[in-house]
């Protein structure tokens, strides 16, 4: 571990444990992790393409999944690039453009057909931010073996914690589909979580 620059763990006790969350690196980190996969649009195509009436149920299930295609291929794209030109944080806020580039037509809403068929597809092109923050972490906390640990860890445990009841709170059972919020609570997602990448560059 040392010979490639990074400190060797540590014993875990009580006080490193309150050590390591009582510091300010971890939570510019933790906060992006966690809005970043706290809502995905694409998750909601399905209830816009049924409210159209033209479409089967094959193709309602299936349409979606053109999402996934584009996070595959942006994902293979930005990692090549990540790696080979150490662009960290160019690329957190590529992934996060896609984010919000969608979310911002969502918001928009009163758009053709095409161009919001392709804002509920384009955030899946910034799937690969989960990857890259990692990838940052790892290189931002070489001198503590325990917070590289532990923060992928909680962070999952707080977001997937979250992700079971926000939603609940977000789409009032009444309001129905459109849900009109979701674009504007996703672009504010995204920007805070740009913000948290600026505190962490030295």
């Amino acid at each position: 571990m040392e010979a490639i620059g990074r400190r060797a763990p540590r014993k875990l006790t009580v006080k490193r444990m309150v050590t390591v969350w009582w510091q300010f690196k971890p939570w510019p980190y933790m906060f992006p992790f966690i809005l970043s996969g706290l809502i995905a649009t694409v998750n909601y195509m399905n209830l816009w393409l049924k409210s159209l009436g033209k479409y089967t149920v094959q193709e309602i299930n299936t349409l979606p999944t053109i999402g996934y295609a584009m996070g595959m291929v942006a994902a293979f794209l930005l990692a090549i690039v990540n790696d080979a030109l150490h662009w960290r944080v160019p690329c957190l806020l590529i992934t996060l453009f896609f984010y919000v580039l969608g979310n911002l037509l969502l918001g928009i809403w009163n758009i053709n057909f095409h161009a919001k068929f392709f804002a509920y597809l384009v955030p899946r092109m910034g799937q690969p931010l989960g990857s890259f923050l990692l990838v940052w972490q790892t290189e931002l906390f070489q001198e503590d073996a325990e917070m590289r640990g532990l923060l992928p860890g909680l962070g999952n445990a707080i977001l997937f914690a979250m992700a079971a009841w926000v939603p609940l709170l977000i789409y009032a059972k009444g309001a129905a589909f459109p849900y009109r919020i979701l674009g504007h609570y996703g672009i504010r997602n995204r920007c805070c979580a740009g913000y948290c990448f600026r505190t962490l560059l030295p």
